[in-house]
């Protein structure tokens, strides 16, 4: 075998090498891909389900102080209702006054 042909079968031997290295990476660059895909996929459902969670209890924190809020309201206009009716004798007796003052 001459010198010529012992260079062109080491450059042959060097172009396959070369391929399947290039053939291997692009498996690899696929796999790596395909796996950076899944973890997309499973880190934004676990997102999607931990914002789910965060609205559910924004939502019962909001109604429980809702219903909290009610209730001071419904209580401040019960003590209010029971002042009135405790000062309606006395505010008619003044009006009575003026009136037979007048």
């Amino acid at each position: 075998m001459s010198v010529l042909e012992q260079l062109q079968a080491e450059e042959e031997k060097a172009r396959q090498k070369k391929a399947a290295v290039l053939e291997e990476n692009r498996a690899l660059y696929a796999k790596a891909q395909e796996d950076a895909r899944e973890e997309s996929s499973r880190i934004t459902e676990a997102a999607r389900r931990q914002a789910e969670e965060l609205l559910a209890g924004a939502k019962a924190e909001a109604a429980a102080r809702r219903q909290a809020l009610l209730e001071e309201s419904g209580q401040r206009d019960a003590r209010a209702a029971e002042e009135a009716r405790t000062r309606l004798p006395q505010a008619a007796a003044r009006i009575l006054e003026r009136m037979e003052a007048q």
